[in-house]
């Protein structure tokens, strides 16, 4: 009667989060395809918090303004790694899928936000190019603020918390910290130590997933200037390709993510990293959709797996109350990718061209695939 109880609980969970951060992408993703216009009409420059920056969006008439708006987003961008964080402390049989349903959330935040985010562009009286999707963007923050007041319960059990508000702010200076990010430091400033064979473990996952951010948030950024260069793409088009993109996620993520059963996730992985060689270089060099349209197709199978497998395979180490410092850590390390991959790859791609920085980056992904090697998820098992 009690695991009827707890995972019913469990899936109530899922479910909420699940909701939430479709509501959330939703916003953040209806800028995609206006991204290209806005870098041309400005210049060839290379949930309270999101809201607000949402709202700056929506009046800004300044390139300078409109970064603002995305760097006050990205600050408020932890309600992610709160995502996983509380995923991460469900019954581990429930962790998987979970974990799975947290992809499938971004899936479809990326199939909808951006055809919507191209459609609404440049409507409504106040005539500038994005602030129809700005408001909506802004409605859809509003609205997941309410829904995880209302619904959202709280997943961790006072007895498994942190000692105090102090030492999770104590713990959070490592998370600022390059080094003691790639370290994994903070796990050894909750006060339980680690394995010293679960941090080198740890240690490994987190260059892989540092890899993979890198290179993936990177290439993926080109694909926009891809399209537009190579296919004269608009942004209704723009939005169609990353609709399509988004529901061969979906399908993937519910009906093969979903079933792993825990211990696989490594293997996936692998797979997955080997897949994006062909995608991308299928994407480089595609003369013709239909050539390019294979390459996303592979492409969509890893964007399905990758890191829900990862976070997955994180979320296997530490005691109950290291859960929330390791997605933290995971995040800061996607974080930092991001925020370097598509400088370096925007700048291989307009100074080499699209064939050269697309083939160099697959084959880099051999980095990540050969760190993999005897690497498994942790034995241990957590309830």
């Amino acid at each position: 009667m009690k695991g009827n109880v707890e995972d019913r609980w469990a899936d109530r969970v899922i479910t909420v989060v699940f909701v939430a951060l479709i509501i959330d992408l939703l916003g953040f993703t209806l800028i995609l395809p206006l991204l290209p216009s806005l870098l041309d009409h400005y210049g060839s420059v290379e949930q309270v918090g999101i809201l607000a920056s949402y709202g700056i969006w929506a009046v800004s008439h300044s390139f300078g303004l409109f970064l603002v708006s995305r760097a006050l987003g990205g600050a408020s961008k932890a309600n992610i790694s709160l995502s996983t964080a509380i995923i991460a402390d469900l019954p581990l049989h429930k962790r998987s899928k979970g974990m799975a349903f947290v992809g499938a959330a971004f899936s479809i935040g990326f199939m909808f936000g951006p055809p919507l985010g191209a459609a609404l562009a440049g409507t409504g009286s106040h005539g500038a190019l994005f602030f129809m999707p700005a408001l909506l963007a802004a409605a859809f923050a509003a609205s997941d603020i309410v829904f995880l007041a209302l619904l959202l319960p709280e997943t961790l059990p006072p007895a498994r918390r942190v000692p105090s508000v102090l030492s999770g702010i104590k713990g959070s200076s490592h998370l600022f910290n390059p080094v003691a990010l790639f370290r994994f430091s903070a796990v050894q400033e909750t006060g339980r130590e680690a394995p010293h064979k679960d941090v080198v473990s740890l240690r490994r996952l987190g260059v892989i997933y540092f890899l993979y951010i890198f290179l993936y948030s990177g290439l993926e950024y080109n694909l926009g200037f891809l399209t537009h260069t190579r296919f004269n793409f608009t942004r209704m088009q723009q939005g169609k390709m990353l609709f399509a993109v988004g529901v061969a996620m979906v399908i993937i993520q519910g009906g093969y993510v979903r079933r792993l059963s825990p211990g696989r996730e490594m293997a996936v992985v692998q797979r997955a990293l080997l897949l994006l060689i062909p995608a991308f270089i299928l994407i480089g060099w595609a003369p013709t959709l239909p050539v390019l349209y294979v390459g996303l197709l592979l492409y969509a199978f890893a964007s399905a797996t990758v890191v829900p497998c990862l976070t997955t395979a994180v979320a296997s180490y530490g005691s109950p109350s290291q859960k929330g410092v390791l997605m933290g850590i995971l995040r800061s390390l996607g974080s930092l990718a991001r925020a370097l991959g598509p400088v370096l790859a925007a700048s291989a791609f307009w100074g080499t061209g699209a064939r050269v920085c697309f083939t160099t980056g697959a084959f880099l992904f051999l980095l990540p695939v050969l760190l993999l090697c005897g690497l498994r998820p942790s034995a241990k098992k957590s309830n």
